[in-house]
């Protein structure tokens, strides 16, 4: 029994010092802005998304480019819930091909109870609807669990952030495997983005929660259009990757993605 005991603490140390590594390396990591002289323009970010379709795996290292300034054809400035909400909604309604929607705080309520049905009429539709959430914003196992059991059930593809240990890894409703290299944890996922159609894309601060509609919180959403949605595109296709599948044993894992090449706008 001792020896047990034993094994077992030492087998504790090992997950707590190992995961204390990890975050003492996220903290230590370095700054990303001004972006290096080798950053990738928005031309060259469907090149890039290339080559991660064919990768066997998405890693956290695949995370890490740096991306150049680049341009927009429209910014759109919406300040408060009452005012981006309603132009959110009325976007994701229109919709014919795909929406990427990633958010902290995406939990029930009066705004949820708008976004829910939209976004799962939607993947009903065969709309590809593909969803990134933080389990400790967006209360995945606890208030929200019905809600994102029923996206999951119309269609839409659920990808959770776990930043505590032990994380899992796989869309909800599949058969998830445990990350026991550790690479979401201490990661909080705060990216509020949507992308509908490869077209328009919404970046903001505010989560799908009422304390932003109803005034308590005040925060802004900008919606763009143009050559920043390749690098927003980009950016959103390679964290689902990485959240869907990269800890998956091989036999298990999605070796192409060519998914991720129909959020790229269509160039004349």
């Amino acid at each position: 029994m001792k020896r047990i005991l034993l094994l077992a603490l030492i087998a504790v140390l090992v997950v707590v010092v190992s995961a204390a590594c990890h975050v003492l390396g996220y903290q230590l990591a370095p700054s990303i802005y001004p972006p290096p002289q080798d950053a990738v323009p928005a031309g060259l970010a469907q090149t890039i998304a290339t080559r991660i379709v064919t990768q066997p795996s998405v890693e956290r290292e695949d995370l890490a480019v740096s991306l150049a300034p680049t341009t927009s054809a429209s910014v759109e400035l919406y300040v408060d819930g009452q005012n981006f909400f309603p132009r959110m909604l009325a976007d994701i309604q229109a919709a014919h091909s795909s929406v990427h929607f990633e958010e902290y705080g995406f939990t029930p309520g009066e705004v949820a109870n708008q976004f829910v049905p939209a976004l799962s009429s939607k993947a009903q539709q065969g709309v590809q609807v593909r969803m990134i959430v933080d389990r400790f914003g967006s209360h995945v196992d606890t208030d929200s669990r019905d809600m994102f059991s029923a996206m999951s059930n119309s269609g839409a593809q659920v990808a959770v952030n776990y930043p505590f240990v032990l994380s899992w890894v796989g869309l909800l409703g599949t058969n998830q495997s445990v990350d026991w290299r550790f690479q979401q944890l201490g990661h909080f996922y705060h990216r509020k983005m949507f992308i509908v159609d490869g077209q328009i894309g919404w970046i903001g601060g505010a989560g799908v929660e009422d304390y932003f509609y109803d005034g308590s919180f005040h925060d802004v959403f900008v919606r763009v259009t143009g050559d920043v949605l390749a690098q927003m595109n980009w950016c959103s296709c390679r964290t689902f990757a990485f959240m869907a599948d990269n800890c998956r044993p091989l036999s298990t894992r999605t070796f192409r993605r060519p998914w991720m090449l129909d959020q790229f706008p269509l160039r004349s």
